[in-house]
């Protein structure tokens, strides 16, 4: 959404303008919409001041479950604000803005974390199927498949991905040219592949990386849904899932390297 831009200079100036019928209805107009927009500002900050929460008001609260496979640890996150006495449960620490130890979805920076016990799930499948250098670029493709069945599959690098070709079976492959930030290389893991609905007998991915070296990627899958995770409680009422596409997903990584 585009930032709210202040009024042109020269439409204020019809104060100044010569006096006729119709430059003074142009006035009129422009001080009734700034009055307009006066009062709906004043009537959103008095809404604001006099807000409740409640069984027909929810609060929102984000939550997510993570399980690095290689380690054996897991962790619960949380990118509230603030938090309730429910998400204070499972994220009783602040993350600040420290990077996760492991690459979450959608570029998440977890404001709040918490220790979680180790769920026995598989992560992801990864088989190489060639890997190559030459001059300033390395090339990988990999078949990766959710071991779990699980909803979305998330390929992370450790640098950019200068063209990426994703391969099903059946179907034609589909090939890709990332756009990145000025200051991606700060970025501990600069790319992320999210695949949605992939096929329980997997996929090929090819990826064109920049630099000779052998390249880091951290594959994840995630399913929607906490409720079978061990020491987990419904939120109560007046609680609601966040909108967040990151809430309430069960996340199972691994580091691989071809």
């Amino acid at each position: 959404m585009r930032s709210a831009q202040a009024v042109p200079l020269p439409r204020l100036r019809c104060w100044h303008w010569r006096q006729s019928l119709r430059s003074a209805g142009r006035c009129s107009s422009l001080l009734v919409l700034l009055g307009a927009a006066a009062v709906t500002m004043l009537l959103t900050g008095i809404g604001i001041l006099v807000d409740r929460f409640d069984e027909s008001h929810p609060r929102q609260a984000n939550l997510l479950y993570v399980m690095d496979a290689d380690t054996r640890t897991a962790m619960w996150a949380s990118q509230s604000r603030t938090r309730d006495r429910w998400t204070a449960r499972y994220v009783p620490i602040s993350n600040g803005a420290a990077e996760p130890p492991h690459p979450l979805p959608y570029g998440v920076t977890p404001r709040w974390t918490g220790t979680a016990d180790v769920v026995p799930m598989d992560p992801p499948r990864i088989d190489v199927l060639a890997s190559r250098s030459e001059g300033d670029s390395t090339e990988v493709r990999v078949r990766v498949a959710s071991s779990r069945r699980a909803n979305v599959i998330t390929i992370r690098a450790d640098r950019p991905v200068e063209t990426a070709t994703i391969a099903a079976d059946g179907q034609q492959p589909v090939t890709a040219s990332p756009r990145y930030p000025d200051a991606v290389d700060a970025r501990a893991w600069p790319y992320e592949m999210r695949l949605y609905d992939p096929p329980p007998n997997g996929f090929t991915v090819t990826l064109q990386l920049r630099g000779s070296t052998v390249p880091q990627l951290y594959v994840s899958d995630y399913t929607v849904g906490l409720g079978q995770l061990p020491g987990f409680t419904p939120r109560q009422p007046g609680l609601d899932r966040s909108p967040y596409h990151s809430s309430d997903i069960v996340v199972v990584g691994r580091t691989f390297r071809p």
